[in-house]
């Protein structure tokens, strides 16, 4: 995928802007849409060094060191998910926390371990971490709430980026199995 950096020049003249070309890079990303997230993110971080020095760094150079950053801001999930835990602590009990929570989380750590391979957004982490559990059943639905909230958290609280969002709740995601009562 090819950024293209350009300087925006005002013709004083006419209403039209006229564009002028500043560089190429070719950044590591396919021209998939499930990439556009983080090559946009790269892109936004070469604009920004880009404008902090002035304009006066070569585009390249800017691009070094928006890989230089973006690889450092590497989420640490098991930490976001301890800052959830504490924002739960008083709401969910340990046992609750063990049964309905730990085991999603666990998935959400594993999942992102796996570099390349890794999720690149909610929606990828959320298929990832929930295939273990049938859909329609109350246990996959627990799951759920508890990774599409600790997401939503992650993103309102964290600042994680909003890629991170869970999807959208569909009638997939319903309970359509019953409970057995076993009467003895």
């Amino acid at each position: 995928m090819a950024s293209h950096a350009r300087e925006e020049r005002n013709d004083k003249s006419s209403n039209s802007k006229e564009w002028e070309k500043i560089g190429d890079i070719t950044i590591p990303y396919k021209w998939e849409e499930k990439f556009w997230p983080n090559a946009l993110k790269r892109i936004r971080a070469e604009a920004k060094a880009y404008e902090e020095s002035g304009q006066k760094l070569e585009v390249r150079a800017c691009f070094n060191i928006a890989q230089k950053h973006t690889s450092e801001n590497e989420i640490d999930w098991e930490k976001s998910i301890e800052a959830y835990r504490e924002f739960k602590k008083d709401r969910v009990k340990d046992s609750t926390w063990r049964s309905k929570y730990h085991p999603v989380f666990k998935n959400v750590i594993n999942a992102t371990r796996k570099s390349s391979k890794a999720p690149l957004n909610g929606e990828e982490l959320c298929k990832v971490a929930l295939k273990q559990w049938q859909q329609g059943t109350p246990i996959r639905r627990h799951m759920r709430l508890a990774l599409f909230g600790f997401l939503r958290f992650c993103v309102q609280e964290q600042q994680f980026e909003s890629t991170w969002l869970p999807p959208d709740v569909t009638d997939k995601d319903l309970v359509t199995t019953k409970k057995r009562l076993v009467i003895h």
